[in-house]
């Protein structure tokens, strides 16, 4: 429903097939706002898989997170002019950017490389372009920024791979990785441990 609301699907849903990405994120992250964070959206999140050490500080953020109900921090495709997130997520000491892909690869991406030049080149990668947004939300803060990209499991690290390795990710923006099929086997925990 709340693609829909956001005009993500026609009123008669005949671009429901193309925008079937939006539909799952409305329906996921809507109907897991209602639940406590702690219970679940935290538990989710903790799974996230980020490619270097020093970038476990945003799990240690997430993890020290105390939020019953969070329909109040959460944003669905907020805009900005370089594009938008799918998800924003606002807490008192993160700020956590949702990039969700089901069937669909990125929408866009470049042959940027900081790795091999002396200048930094900004990127039109897309988790380049939302990292960007992240870091203007928390400029002036002491907010850590978090991109999280969700995806199925055989996508989700040569994409977040070649986007750490190309160094396309805005300095002070952690990147950080969940596949679906790992959020299926949290939710099954979750199910299993309350029965």
């Amino acid at each position: 429903m709340i693609a829909e609301v956001k005009g993500k699907i026609s009123s008669t849903g005949s671009n429901l097939n193309e925008r079937l990405e939006d539909k799952l994120t409305g329906d996921f992250f809507g109907a897991l706002r209602y639940t406590p964070f702690n219970k679940v959206a935290k538990k989710i999140l903790l799974n996230t898989i980020v490619l270097r050490e020093d970038f476990m500080r945003a799990l240690e953020v997430i993890n020290s997170l105390d939020v019953d109900y969070w329909n109040s921090n959460i944003q669905f495709w907020p805009f900005d002019s370089l594009g938008e997130l799918d998800v924003l997520l606002e807490f008192e000491d993160i700020v956590i950017g949702v990039e969700v892909k089901l069937y669909s690869g990125l929408s866009s991406d470049d042959d940027v490389d900081n790795s091999i030049c002396n200048h930094i080149e900004e990127s039109k990668h897309q988790l380049s372009r939302e990292a960007r947004i992240l870091k203007r939300k928390v400029i002036g803060t002491n907010k850590t920024a978090f991109l999280i990209f969700i995806a199925p499991e055989y996508s989700c690290y040569p994409i977040c791979k070649d986007a750490y390795d190309r160094k396309i990710i805005e300095n002070g923006v952690i990147l950080g990785y969940l596949a679906w099929e790992e959020i299926l086997v949290v939710l099954s925990r979750l199910i299993c441990t309350e029965e």
